[in-house]
């Protein structure tokens, strides 16, 4: 396994000094700028994230499994059950093969009666294989996924973190999104191009926001990092940790794969300059800077609260393996 840091602040590390207005909001950049960095890495990242489906998708899968398993069920064809066991193993897709998924969604969505057995006992199979291939879950991540693929061509540059903001009122001049999100595994490399990983935790970003308005960094940012473009008339002016127990959800097209400590934020745009290159497309989502303390991270006492954080890292690892072998 590679070697994971998690990011943690105490009273000498800053933590989070600005919050930079960048074209490219990738996930190298999430807590702090960074211009050098393997773009393999970043592709491998990117094709981990095609197999971030919610966990409903797999239970889904896992529910018409177990009932194929207990009854012998007819149902399906041999394809639709190696489907159903790639989504219940959590396995990664590609564009091609969302593709097919959400096409047979879509149609097998008709034949969905919410129940596999109906009055008389007999096999409901439209519902045993539209749980198969994930359900309702999978269907609207498939979709989600393609719309973005199909962005990307546009050339909106979407980062695979889905760290956009988006503009929530033209008229206002707001702009909202991810800060920072918890339990992400974000991929590095150091000065010699050796990968690690780097995660922050949910108390961490708690820390981090606060300090960064004790210390009045709201009131400022900057454009793509640059320390000579300071920019006036752009400020942060509403905050919140995401804790779905107190109502405080994320927006709901990223409810399924951001976790309960993930910071956002709003930005009010006053500056003229930067709104028209917000609307141009020139800037689209937010980059932090800042300086954390590297704690490394004991990989044997992590794997019962932190399982699926480990699965993803040890499936990056696998793909990275693969590139340094070819």
């Amino acid at each position: 396994m590679l070697p994971i840091f998690e990011l943690v602040i105490d009273e000498e590390s800053d933590g989070v000094n600005l919050v930079s207005f960048v074209g490219e909001p990738a996930i190298k950049a999430n807590w702090v700028a960074f211009s050098d960095i393997d773009e393999e890495l970043l592709k491998i990242q990117k094709e981990v994230m095609l197999s971030d489906y919610p966990e409903a998708a797999v239970n889904n899968a896992k529910r018409a499994i177990k009932h194929k398993e207990e009854n012998g069920s007819s149902c399906g064809t041999q394809v639709g059950w190696i489907r159903a066991r790639q989504i219940a193993n959590k396995e990664s897709f590609d564009e091609a093969m969302i593709k097919r998924i959400f096409s047979f969604l879509s149609r097998a969505k008709t034949y969905d009666q919410g129940k596999y057995v109906d009055e008389n006992g007999s096999e409901i199979c439209g519902s045993i294989m539209y749980d198969a291939w994930g359900g309702d879950a999978m269907k609207t991540w498939a979709e989600r996924k393609l719309n973005q693929f199909e962005s990307e061509r546009k050339g909106q540059k979407m980062s695979s973190q889905e760290h956009l903001f988006q503009i929530e009122s033209e008229e206002k001049r707001i702009v909202s999104g991810p800060i920072l999100l918890a339990d992400f595994p974000i991929i590095r490399a150091d000065e010699n191009g050796e990968p690690y990983f780097v995660v922050l935790k949910a108390d961490t970003i708690e820390k981090t926001a606060q300090k960064f308005f004790k210390n009045s960094n709201h009131l400022g940012t900057n454009k793509n990092h640059n320390k000579q473009e300071l920019v006036d008339g752009v400020y942060m002016f509403e905050s919140y940790i995401i804790d779905r127990e107190m109502g405080k959800n994320p927006p709901s097209h990223l409810d399924d794969m951001v976790k309960d400590g993930s910071w956002f934020g709003s930005y009010k745009i006053e500056n003229e300059q930067i709104w028209e290159e917000v609307k141009q497309g020139k800037f689209n989502g937010f980059s932090i800077e800042g300086f954390y303390n590297m704690k490394p991270m004991n990989f044997a006492e992590q794997v019962s609260e932190d399982q699926e954080l480990i699965d993803i890292l040890s499936e990056i690892e696998s793909m990275l393996n693969k590139i340094i072998k070819s």
